[in-house]
């Protein structure tokens, strides 16, 4: 008889487990991420794209972490070009670069094509010009290395 009610302790156990597995799988499904924003991606690319709003992008910017390098780039690209947004003039140069196998960096010009490179240099020097303080840093980095004369 002892056995019996073991048994039944262990099935009720198993079911009650399962149960609550169950439920933790729905609760995965609706976790966010922290780089999640408060507004629909596709409302904050609009605004970006059509309007040049500045907190939109920086929303937007902030989503795409969760994204591959170099996925912000159309971004940045047009609210540098359409707006003369001066974070996004660094943000382009940023998301050109490309993976590196040099020791101590993950993201470098050295593994950019000539036109990526002059790219990523003409829009990093027009953030400095446009008082852009890590750009400005950034260039000094890039002539020590030879990227920049």
């Amino acid at each position: 008889m002892k056995q019996l009610g073991e048994i039944k302790f262990i099935i009720v156990s198993l079911l009650l487990l399962l149960v609550c597995s169950c439920n933790n799988k729905e609760n995965q499904d609706s976790v966010k991420s922290m780089n999640e924003p408060s507004r629909p991606m596709s409302e904050l690319e609009y605004l970006v794209l059509e309007k040049g709003d500045t907190n939109a992008y920086s929303e937007l910017e902030i989503a795409y972490l969760d994204y591959g390098h170099g996925e912000f780039f159309k971004f940045a690209k047009v609210m540098a070009d359409k707006y003369d947004y001066t974070q996004a003039y660094f943000d382009v140069y940023f998301q050109t670069l490309k993976s590196t196998q040099r020791k101590g960096t993950t993201l470098s010009l050295d593994s950019c094509s000539i036109e990526e490179r002059n790219l990523a240099i003409k829009y990093l020097k027009m953030a400095e010009k446009k008082g852009h303080h890590q750009a400005k840093d950034e260039i000094e980095e890039l002539k020590k290395e030879g990227f920049i004369k």
